[in-house]
């Protein structure tokens, strides 16, 4: 008997040591984060998404992720196109996967981002959400109620693009073209020029203008 203990404990130690996603709902997690005084975590995927099955076989199942996460979080996993979890897709906007969706024990958003993170570097994703200059739900509520500091929205329309679930564009040439010229060169600005500069454009060619400004500011 203790020689099959032994060996079936083996067997599952592996996994043990890895983040710990319990079959709940969400109301019942909601309920059970509540009575320990954690944050909920929800693991949004579906059945044909590579990495999804990257993060569940290769991430998750790694001890330095089941150190952080067990502590801390309830975690559940909600397949967007199945069952009674389905509607998570609908209930926070999803259109890609991987989604990662953090909330605190009564529901509300505190962060949300899509896309699978190699190696420790997910967990500082997932820390974004004790920073409130970087959580999504922090930024999109401030957002919401009107708040148009530079800082701010460039802050929040950073996060919102690494939700994937809208399209940004629009929003993030409303506020460059808000801006004069003199307040585009900051590094709440950078991101403008990183990411939407194509070759040849207007904004490409700011950059390569000002590049000594930038220097000197950023």
């Amino acid at each position: 008997c203790i020689l099959v203990l032994a060996i079936v404990l083996s067997s599952v130690a592996p996994f043990a040591q890895g983040v710990n996603f319990q079959e709940l709902t969400l109301k019942e997690a909601y309920a059970k984060a509540k009575a320990e005084n954690k944050l909920v975590f929800i693991d949004c995927y579906t059945d044909w998404c590579g990495p999804c099955r990257l993060m569940t076989e290769e991430i998750f199942p790694m001890k330095e992720m089941g150190d952080y996460f067990n502590p801390k979080y309830i975690c559940i996993k909600a397949n967007a196109e199945k069952g009674e979890e389905g509607p998570a897709k609908e209930k926070f906007g999803i259109k890609a996967y991987p989604t990662f969706v953090i909330l605190n024990n009564d529901g509300n958003l505190i962060h949300m981002f899509a896309g699978g993170v190699l190696g420790l570097e997910f967990i500082d994703k997932v820390e974004e959400s004790f920073n409130p200059e970087l959580a999504f739900g922090e930024l999109q509520k401030r957002y919401n109620a009107g708040e148009r500091s530079k800082k701010l929205t460039s802050s929040y329309l950073q996060a919102l693009q690494h939700t994937y679930t809208t399209n940004v564009g629009p929003l993030i040439e409303e506020f460059a073209n808000s801006l004069s010229d003199d307040e585009l060169i900051c590094e709440e600005c950078l991101f403008l020029f990183d990411e939407h500069a194509r070759l040849g454009s207007p904004r490409e060619k700011f950059l390569t203008q000002h590049v000594e400004k930038f220097r000197e500011v950023v």
